[in-house]
């Protein structure tokens, strides 16, 4: 017997692009779901939508709460639900329909499971749901702690699937993040939580069509990037048993991604956190903003260059092809990769390996997480 999946959607105002959403979990392969759609405290026809995809599919669930915020909105889905797993789709993504499929294969190899939490790779997707870039093609199976807070890998709340019970041990989603005015990161940090006692299975498949425009959460850009730092110090704090090397990368990689997602429109922001970044290492700081505006000199270029010649409109996430879903892993992530995971240092030459621990990592002790879906 197939275990229950309940897919969990948190809405706010989503009537534009539920209807999109709910149709690709009710394209899945696998069949054995229980649907949750949880109204938070919606203002336009969310319900209504909700509603009339019930008289097609009367398994469909909605739970209706006042407005709290998406960390609020999964908790109450966590509570509901009824499978044995749970997967966590934003009311404005889609999926691909071997997503959940290919996740609980992941998740139960040869019939025997292996893992507790599994995420596919993703492909960005525009309002009108043509795809305008991609995730990092990973070349490895599973991420562990170290791993996880350097590289954040899963990169959004649409990905993650999890056994219910290990959800709720952790602690369900943060709640306290709107408080503090750092919302964004609730999803990393529910993964963050898991992999300091499990690893994470990696589907290197681009499964999930994520949807960033301007209005949603993820373009507060400024927001976004003072989240990714009270997260990541957040669980320096809490797992001091993490080398120095990796509590450095941590907070080096934060700084990456919050200069590259600020240097086009927050100019102001990002020479602060470009400043913050020297601090910690200056060499490192000035070969990634070197390294940074040399790419974004050869993107604008390459732009230009487009835009002197008619092409074709980007394709939809519904036409692309199994081959055009296929990662091809980036290599060169090897080494970086196998001593975050293991806890080892790399030597100082960029070749060299320098894998001298036998144990891979594992937290010195367990730790007690706030319980937000309580």
């Amino acid at each position: 017997m197939t275990p229950l999946v309940s897919v969990i959607i948190p809405a706010y105002n989503a009537q534009l692009y539920l209807p999109a959403t709910l149709e690709s979990v009710f394209a899945q392969t696998y069949e054995n779901l229980d649907i949750i759609v949880v109204d938070d405290g919606s203002t336009d026809g969310t319900a209504a939508v909700v509603e009339a995809c019930r008289a097609r599919h009367p398994g469909l669930r909605l739970v209706s709460k006042p407005n709290g915020g998406v960390a609020s909105a999964r908790n109450i889905g966590l509570k509901a639900a009824a499978g044995d797993y749970v997967a966590f789709l934003d009311a404005d993504d889609v999926w691909h329909p071997q997503k959940i499929a290919a996740q609980m294969e992941a998740l139960r190899p040869g019939g025997r499971e292996r893992y507790v939490a599994a995420f596919s790779l993703h492909l960005r997707i525009d309002r009108d749901g043509r795809v305008t870039g991609k995730s990092r093609s990973w070349p490895f199976e599973d991420f562990t702690l170290p791993a996880h807070i350097v590289l954040k890998p899963v990169g959004n709340g649409s990905s993650l699937i999890v056994r219910r019970d290990v959800a709720l041990s952790a602690g369900g989603f943060d709640e306290d993040y709107v408080a503090r005015g750092v919302g964004g990161c609730e999803d990393l940090d529910f993964e963050l939580r898991i992999a300091a006692q499990y690893p994470i299975a990696c589907v290197r498949e681009y499964h999930v069509g994520y949807r960033v425009y301007e209005g949603n959460m993820s373009s507060d850009r400024p927001k976004m990037a003072r989240a990714v730092h009270d997260l990541v110090q957040r669980h320096l704090r809490l797992h001091t048993e993490l080398s120095p090397w990796c509590r450095r990368m941590a907070v080096l990689k934060a700084y990456e991604y919050s200069i590259s997602i600020l240097r086009s429109r927050h100019k102001a922001e990002c020479l602060g956190h470009v400043r913050g970044m020297m601090s910690v290492d200056a060499v490192a700081a000035t070969r990634f903003v070197a390294w940074d505006f040399t790419r974004s000199l050869w993107r604008a270029a390459k732009r230009a260059a487009r835009d002197r010649m008619p092409r074709k409109p980007n394709l939809t996430y519904a036409e692309l092809s199994p081959d055009d879903l296929r990662a091809w892993p980036d290599h060169r992530l090897d080494e970086l990769y196998y001593a975050l995971s293991r806890g080892w240092t790399p030597a100082p030459e960029p070749r060299a390996r320098n894998f001298l621990s036998e144990a891979a990592w594992r937290p010195a002790k367990p730790v007690d997480y706030p319980a937000g879906a309580a």
